[in-house]
């Protein structure tokens, strides 16, 4: 496989460098974000510039897209405003790469405002952010965007300004917030889980939201009350409305508990 004509390495301080910021070849004193192996910097007159592997690069699973993650990051490090979706510009400070939370990490936290209210920033280079991270940051109450990237042209990437003023402003973005179809599903099973009795109630249409069985089932078997789950799962009611394929699906992501029913009272 050809080698990647990649636009960023890695300083001797840890930080990024461009290429375009680079001495020509070994002098560029850097070396390959994924592997670590040293990099030679091209500037070639018929080429975009960019920084090869001083050996053949065999191995290496870097690409220009893991790159331009990795360059995204540092940006937001180092700017203090974004857009948000919408067009509004806020400042931000005290930026931090990859924070962590319970259960999930974002790629950079900012503080916004004047009372330093915090910002989760995403940056979407292959998937966007699944549904079961969208509600854990919705569980904190972390407000959070996704900065899209993944359709960055590669001469925008090859360019630190172009794609500096990409990141903070014109790449598209979102709110991330769990998509309405989960959240429905969620507020109809949260709804149901801790009654004795099953009254009538709107059932979601799983078909019309368009979810498969197992993302369904994925968020079944990640609500609170896992002993009530399987009690519910005895029920004739849940037979009645749940698709046979998102029942299965459901109980394959179930842990067996053996004194579900009496923690639970359910009857069968």
């Amino acid at each position: 496989m050809a080698d990647v004509l990649h636009p960023l390495g890695r300083g001797p301080d840890g930080r990024l460098v461009h290429v375009q910021d680079a001495q020509r070849g070994r002098a560029a004193n850097v070396v390959c974000l994924t592997c670590g192996q040293p990099f030679v910097a091209a500037h070639g007159q018929e080429r975009v510039w960019y920084f090869r592997h001083l050996g053949s690069g065999a191995g290496c699973s870097g690409s220009l897209m893991s790159d331009a993650h990795s360059f995204a990051q540092q940006i937001l490090l180092d700017a203090r405003e974004v857009s948000l979706p919408g067009g509004q510009v806020v400042a931000y400070a005290a930026p931090v790469l990859e924070a962590r939370f319970a259960g999930f990490v974002v790629d950079v936290l900012v503080q916004t405002g004047a009372e330093a209210a915090d910002l989760a920033v995403e940056v979407r280079y292959r998937h966007q952010v699944d549904d079961a991270k969208r509600r854990l940051i919705h569980d904190t109450g972390l407000a959070a965007i996704e900065v899209d990237i993944s359709r960055v042209p590669p001469a925008v990437v090859y360019d630190p300004a172009r794609f500096t003023r990409y990141v903070l402003h014109g790449a598209p973005r979102n709110w991330l917030r769990v998509s309405l179809a989960v959240a429905s599903v969620i507020a109809w099973a949260t709804e149901h889980y801790p009654m004795r009795g099953w009254p009538e109630a709107p059932v979601p249409d799983f078909a019309a939201l368009e979810l498969g069985a197992v993302e369904v089932a994925d968020v079944m078997a990640g609500l609170p009350y896992r002993a009530a789950h399987l009690a519910l799962m005895d029920q004739p009611w849940w037979r009645d409305h749940v698709p046979a394929a998102v029942a299965k699906a459901t109980w394959e992501r179930l842990e067996y508990l053996p004194d579900s029913k009496n923690e639970t009272g359910f009857s069968g």
